[in-house]
């Protein structure tokens, strides 16, 4: 098998997913605080 273009791919590729994971946990910790703040109660 050819694992000089295979290694780099699944690099990559892991590289990528690490990327996703932590950009939706900025982005989920975000809407979670504007929840808290948008829905206060009103007195």
């Amino acid at each position: 098998m050819n694992y000089y273009i295979i290694i780099p791919v699944i690099i990559a590729a892991i590289a990528l997913i690490v990327f996703l994971i932590k950009s939706n946990q900025k982005d989920k910790q975000e809407y979670i605080k504007f929840l808290k703040n948008d829905f206060q109660k009103k007195p």
